[in-house]
């Protein structure tokens, strides 16, 4: 989907639709994707779990965390007092205010709530701060070692499209941060290797073919 980015993943149908409607509500582009098995895989002992996937325009992210976040701080000034997060740690609380990318805007909002009310000052200025730390950790590019980039430069000798298909990955692979930026997975030594990778294997593939073919 050119022009997307995956804004939020779920495992709930329900809570992925309510999120979705409510951007849309608020006049952001919104698109959900049900990447879930579409037959049941419990016999063939797969335990792959089914994955929702919301997609917001880039451009749009802050605009959608922005709205996520006013609606949280309506909510958690009624929210139960049976809720899970009150019976979390203030070390649990706080590795939800550490990694705010991993919870919703809501349960962010409540221990940053909780935090404070427990004597543990957590401003808001400080959450943008984590929030962009975060994202300069989660931008951080892969390095493959040697000894892997060998080894995939020999396996072409047992068959050239695998390795077509992994230089292809080596040399394109991306990664969505949190605020909707897009940055190469793999540092550029690494894509240099597997763009390499994917030109010297072509040759062997199309070697493969023609014998195939006779």
């Amino acid at each position: 989907m050119k022009g997307y980015s995956v804004f939020r993943k779920f495992l709930d149908s329900a809570q992925a639709s309510e999120i979705t409607n409510l951007l849309i509500e608020g006049d952001i582009d919104a698109v959900l994707k049900d990447n879930s098995p579409s037959v049941d895989v419990t016999f063939s002992g797969n335990e792959l779990q089914n994955e929702i996937l919301l997609y917001v325009r880039q451009e749009h992210f802050s605009e959608a965390e922005k709205l996520l976040e006013k609606e949280a701080l309506d909510a958690i000034n009624n929210v139960d007092s049976n809720h899970y997060l009150f019976s979390f740690s203030n070390e649990e609380l706080s590795e939800i205010v550490l990694k705010p990318d991993e919870w919703s805007a809501f349960d962010l909002k409540l221990a940053q709530k909780l935090l404070n009310e427990r004597g543990v000052s957590v401003s808001n200025q400080s959450i943008l701060e984590i929030k962009a730390k975060r994202n300069e950790e989660l931008g951080q590019q892969d390095s493959l070692p040697f000894y892997k980039v060998l080894l995939a430069y020999l396996s072409i000798l047992a068959g050239g499209l695998p390795g077509i298909f992994l230089g292809y990955i080596l040399m394109n692979h991306k990664k969505t941060l949190p605020d909707g930026k897009k940055v190469y997975g793999y540092d550029s030594k690494t894509r240099k290797a597997g763009k390499g990778l994917f030109w010297l294997a072509i040759p062997f593939a199309l070697f493969e073919w023609y014998l195939f073919f006779q």
